[in-house]
C-alpha cells in the first residue's frame, strides 16, 4: 500500500482528492513552464536575439555556427 501511495503513477488513486491534488500540481508545473518560456521570447525582443541566453535554448548552437 505504502509504495502505491507514494508513486504518482499508479494506475490506482487512493482517492478523489489526491487526484485532484496531483492533477493540479501537473497543471501548475505546466503553466510555469510556459510562463517561463514566455519570459524568455520576451527578453529575446526587447534585447535582441543575439543577446539571448535563456535557457540555451538552440541559441547556442546558432551562435557556435557563425564563427
Amino acid at each position: 500500500m505504502n509504495n502505491q501511495h507514494q508513486n504518482p503513477y499508479s494506475n490506482v488513486p487512493m482517492n478523489q482528492a489526491e487526484l485532484m491534488q496531483y492533477q493540479q500540481q501537473l497543471h501548475y508545473q505546466q503553466m510555469q513552464q510556459i510562463q517561463h518560456m514566455q519570459q524568455i521570447e520576451q527578453q529575446a525582443q526587447t534585447e535582441g536575439y543575439e543577446r539571448k541566453q535563456g535557457c540555451g535554448c538552440g541559441s547556442r548552437a546558432r551562435r557556435t555556427r557563425r564563427k
